[in-house]
């Protein structure tokens, strides 16, 4: 979930959480960032936090490599990432997003 240390996307982040998703949360700012990560699993929810910033090829290569690496598989992703994946073409969908 990107955008996953405030607004909208914690909100999600937090609702994908209780409702009993695997959940890696994105977002820029680092330190809100792994607030909302110590609530979240200090509720014992089952999530990861990367630091990525979504206008960096090398960062949502990154951020899905710690996805894989955390959960094995991803199987939906949301927020402003799922828009910058689909710009950038089916080479980080072909390696691990779906493909």
């Amino acid at each position: 979930m990107t955008g996953a240390a405030g607004g909208i996307g914690r909100a999600t982040a937090q609702r994908l959480a209780h409702e009993g998703m695997r959940v890696v949360l994105a977002d820029i700012d680092a330190p809100l960032l792994k607030s909302v990560t110590d609530d979240l699993s200090g509720a014992g929810h089952d999530v990861v936090a990367v630091p990525t910033d979504v206008s960096s090829v090398q960062a949502i290569e990154a951020l899905r490599d710690a996805a894989l690496d955390a959960f094995g598989a991803v199987h939906a992703w949301r927020g402003i990432m799922a828009d910058r994946v689909a710009a950038m073409g089916d080479g980080v969908l072909h390696h691990g997003f779906g493909g």
